[in-house]
C-alpha cells in the first residue's frame, strides 16, 4: 500500500515501461500521474485527498476492481481493459472523469458518479451484466455506445452542455433515463428496453433518428425532437403508462410496437408511419392528435375520452386497414381525408373542420355511432354500408353530405341536416324517424330504393328528389315533405303504411304508383315533366288534391 501512513504529496511514473500496482491501495494529497501503462494486480484504490488530478496516460488492464477517489479530475487516456478486463471501475461523486481512451472493459460495474466529459468515440462495455451508471452530468462532441446486459443509468443530463454525436445501447439488458434530457447532433439508437424515471426530452440537433427498438415505460412526460424519424419498435407505456407524449413538427414517426399508452395526452406533430396494428390510449382523457399525416396498411384504435384530432390526410400515401375510435369523448376530423381498404368505425362524437371525403376501397363499413356535426361538406364513398347512429348537423348544420353509388346507408340518428344538398347516391335504409332538412334550399336526392319502417320528412326549398322506389322492399311509416320548393317523383313507386303528405309541387317524372295505409294529400300542383306520366292512387283514406293538376292520364283509386 503507497501512502497508506501518511500520505504521499503526489506520485508520477515516466511514460516509458509499465507500473503494476499490487498493493490495493495509493494515496496522495496531491496529483496522481500514471504515464506508463498500467496493471492492477488486486482490488485497487487510488485517492487524492487534496483535489489532485488523477491521470492514466495510457492503458490500463487487470482483473481487479479499480476506484478513483479526488475532487480533482481523473483522466483515462488509453483504452481501460481492453487487453484484460477490470472487475469493475468507479468513481467517486467530486471531481469530474474524461474518458479519452476510446474504451473501457470491466466484467462487473462502471460507475462513474462524478460529471463525465468524452474526448473520443467510446465504447463502455461490461461483459457480466454489470450496470453502467452515469450519476450526473454526461458530454463531448463524441459518439457513445453502451454495451452490457445489465442497466445503462443516466442520472444527469446528457450532452446538455456539448452535444453527444451519437448515444447507441446494446440490446441486452435495459436503460434509465432519470437526467431529464438527452442531446446528440446525430442518432440516438436505444436497442434495450427504456424506463423514464424523469420527464424526458430527447434531441438530436443533426436530423439524426431517434429509436426505440424495444419497449419504453415509465410515468413521465417524454418529447422526441428530431428532423429525422423518431421510431417506437416496442409497445410504449405497457408496463407503466407514459404521462404524455409529444414529437415535433419536423422529420416523422414510426409506431411499429403495436401500442402507445398514456396518462394524458399524445402530440404527433410530424408525419406519422404505422408498422403494425396500433391501438393508441390515454387513460385519463389525454387528447390525441396527429397534426399533419397518417398512412400505413395498418389498422389503428384511438382511445380517449379526451379528443382525438387528424390534421392532415390519414391514407393518403398509404391507405390504413381500418380506423376505429372508442365511444368516449369526440374526433376532429380536420385533414380532409381518411383512406381504409376496410371499416372506419366512429365510436363518439365527430366534428368535421375541413371539407371532407371518407373512402373505404374494399367495401369496409363507415359507421357514425353518435352525432356528426361542422358546417363543412362530407363525401363517404364505400361499397359497403354508411350508418348514421346519431343527429348530423343538430349542433352545426354540414355543408352538404355525399355517399356513392356502391353499397348502402342507413339512417338511424334520426335527423340530418345541411345547409346545402343531400345527395343519398346509394340505397337507403331508415332506422328510425328521420328528418333529412337543408336550411338553404339545398336539394336533398335519393338516388337509388328508400325502406324502412318509419317516418320520412324532407325539408328544403330546393328540390327533393326520388329516383329510385320508396318502401318497395319494406314500406315506410308515412312520408312528408314542407311546403318550400318542389318534390320530384321518378322511381314509379311510394309506399307507406301510413300517410304520404306533399305540402310542395310535385312533379312526376315517370309513371307513378303511390300505395298508403293512411291519407295522401298534394296541398299544391301536381305536373308531369315534359312527358305526359300517369300517376295512380291506392289508398283507403282520403286522397286530397290541393292545387291544379296537369298531369296526363291520372287515375284515381
Amino acid at each position: 500500500m503507497v501512502g497508506s501512513g501518511a500520505a504521499l504529496a503526489s506520485l508520477t511514473t515516466d511514460a516509458g515501461g509499465t507500473t503494476a500496482i499490487n498493493g490495493g491501495t495509493v494515496r496522495t494529497t496531491g496529483a496522481q500521474a500514471y504515464n506508463d501503462a498500467v496493471t492492477l494486480g488486486v482490488a485497487t484504490t487510488l485517492t487524492s485527498t487534496g483535489g489532485g488530478a488523477i491521470t492514466l496516460g495510457s492503458a490500463v488492464d487487470g482483473g481487479g476492481a479499480l476506484t478513483v477517489n479526488t475532487t480533482g479530475a481523473t483522466t483515462f487516456i488509453g483504452a481501460v481493459g481492453a487487453t484484460t478486463a477490470l472487475a469493475s471501475l468507479t468513481t467517486n461523486a467530486g471531481g469530474s472523469t474524461a474518458i479519452n481512451g476510446g474504451a473501457v472493459t470491466t466484467t462487473g460495474a462502471q460507475s462513474y458518479n462524478d460529471a463525465v466529459t468524452l474526448g473520443a468515440t467510446t465504447i463502455l462495455t461490461s461483459s457480466a451484466t454489470g450496470n453502467i451508471a452515469f450519476a450526473t452530468t454526461l458530454d463531448g462532441a463524441q459518439a457513445l455506445t453502451v454495451n452490457t446486459s445489465g442497466i445503462t443509468s443516466f442520472g444527469g443530463a446528457v450532452g446538455g452542455t456539448t452535444a453527444l454525436t451519437s448515444l447507441t445501447t446494446n440490446a441486452g439488458g435495459s436503460t434509465a433515463i432519470n437526467g431529464g434530457a438527452v442531446t446528440t447532433t446525430g442518432a440516438q439508437s436505444y436497442n434495450d428496453a427504456v424506463t423514464l424515471g424523469a420527464n424526458a426530452i430527447l434531441t438530436s440537433t443533426g436530423s439524426g433518428n431517434i429509436a426505440f427498438a424495444t419497449t419504453l415505460d415509465g410515468a413521465q412526460a417524454l418529447t422526441a425532437n428530431t428532423a429525422g424519424t423518431t421510431s417506437f419498435g416496442g409497445a410504449v407505456g405497457a408496463g407503466t403508462a407514459l404521462a404524455s407524449l409529444t414529437t415535433n413538427a419536423g422529420g416523422s414517426t414510426a409506431i411499429n410496437g403495436g401500442a402507445v399508452n398514456t396518462t394524458g395526452a399524445q402530440s404527433y406533430n410530424d408525419a406519422v408511419t404505422l408498422g403494425a396494428t396500433t391501438i393508441l390510449t390515454s387513460s385519463a382523457t389525454g387528447n390525441i392528435a396527429f397534426a399533419t399525416t397518417l398512412d400505413g396498411a395498418q389498422a389503428l384504435t384511438a382511445n380517449t375520452a379526451g379528443t382525438t384530432s387528424f390534421g392532415g390526410a390519414v391514407g393518403a400515401g398509404t391507405a390504413l386497414a381500418s380506423l376505429t375510435t372508442n365511444a368516449g369523448g369526440s374526433t376532429a376530423i380536420n385533414g380532409g381525408a381518411i383512406n381504409t381498404t376496410g371499416a372506419q368505425s366512429y365510436n363518439d362524437a365527430v366534428t368535421l373542420g375541413a371539407t371532407t371525403v371518407l373512402t373505404s376501397t374494399a367495401t369496409g363499413n363507415i359507421a357514425f355511432a353518435t352525432t356528426l356535426d361542422g358546417a363543412r361538406s362530407l363525401t363517404v364513398n364505400t361499397a359497403g354500408i354508411t350508418s348514421f347512429g346519431g343527429a348530423v348537423g343538430g349542433t352545426d348544420a354540414l355543408v352538404s353530405l355525399t355517399t356513392d353509388g356502391a353499397g348502402s346507408t342507413a339512417i338511424n340518428g334520426g335527423a340530418i341536416t345541411t345547409t346545402g344538398a343531400q345527395s343519398y347516391n346509394d340505397a337507403v335504409t331508415l332506422g328510425a324517424g328521420t328528418t333529412l332538412t337543408s336550411t338553404g334550399s339545398g336539394a336533398i336526392t335519393l338516388g337509388s330504393t328508400v325502406n324502412g319502417a318509419q317516418a320520412l320528412a324532407v325539408n328544403t326549398a330546393g328540390i327533393t328528389t326520388f329516383l329510385g322506389t320508396v318502401g318497395a322492399g319494406t314500406a315506410l311509416a308515412s312520408l312528408t315533405t314542407d311546403a318550400a320548393g318542389t318534390t320530384d317523383l321518378n322511381g314509379g313507386t311510394v309506399i307507406t303504411s301510413g300517410a304520404q303528405t306533399y305540402n310542395d309541387a310535385v312533379v312526376l317524372s315517370a309513371d307513378t304508383t303511390l300505395s298508403a295505409g293512411g291519407n295522401i294529400g298534394f296541398a299544391t300542383t301536381v305536373d308531369s315533366d315534359t312527358t305526359a306520366r300517369a300517376l295512380t292512387v291506392n289508398t283507403s283514406a282520403a286522397t286530397t288534391f290541393g292545387g291544379w293538376s296537369a298531369a296526363a292520364r291520372l287515375w284515381l283509386r
